[in-house]
């Protein structure tokens, strides 16, 4: 004799189906910007990171930070008057600043093949929960090359109205040659 099936409750099914639907729309939602605070070095990954280097200047991190005391000179926002690179790590800002307010920073290296006496011009487009700004910053590398790898940092003041943290939702950075001083893309 057969042992009928027990019989399946449609509403419990539609009600389990519904359920996963809800969860993992909830973690959809919850998974885009992501905030982050001053602190050890974060990273992130998505469509609305990026970078284009040169092979003698490269993109080495973004993250979130603070302006470092004493506040980092600023560099060039001029075409034609570049900041002149040093031999050794520097930080810079892009624009005004004030020390301990939130920060990305954004880290470019330069290796020794670098080019003598060439204007570059640096792209930032940065955006936090406020609209996204872009920033235009002017170096030149030395007329002697560097002896070692250098790294380059690139500080924008997000201002102070992120005590808690900063969302960074957009960060992209680029760096292009200049066809001569004063004559840049």
């Amino acid at each position: 004799m057969r042992r009928a099936r027990p019989a399946r409750s449609v509403p419990s099914a539609l009600a389990a189906v519904l359920a996963l639907v809800v969860l993992a729309s909830s973690i959809g939602l919850t998974v885009g910007a992501g905030q982050v605070g001053p602190g050890p070095t974060e990273s992130g990954a998505g469509t609305a990171q990026g970078e284009t280097s040169l092979a003698y200047w490269s993109w080495s991190a973004t993250r979130s930070s603070t302006i470092p005391t004493p506040v980092p000179a600023e560099v060039s926002a001029t075409v034609g008057a570049p900041t002149r690179l040093p031999l050794v790590t520097r930080a810079y800002t892009l624009g005004a600043a004030t020390a301990g307010h939130a920060a990305i920073e954004v880290v470019w290296e330069e290796t020794t093949a670098a080019p003598r006496s060439t204007e570059l011009v640096l792209t930032f487009t940065v955006g936090t929960a406020a609209a996204a700004v872009t920033l235009h910053a002017y170096v030149e590398t030395r007329a002697a090359p560097p002896r070692a790898d250098v790294l380059f940092e690139f500080y924008w003041d997000a201002g102070t109205a992120v005590p808690a943290g900063l969302t960074i939702e957009l960060a992209e950075s680029s760096a292009a040659a200049c066809g001569a001083i004063g004559t840049c893309p």
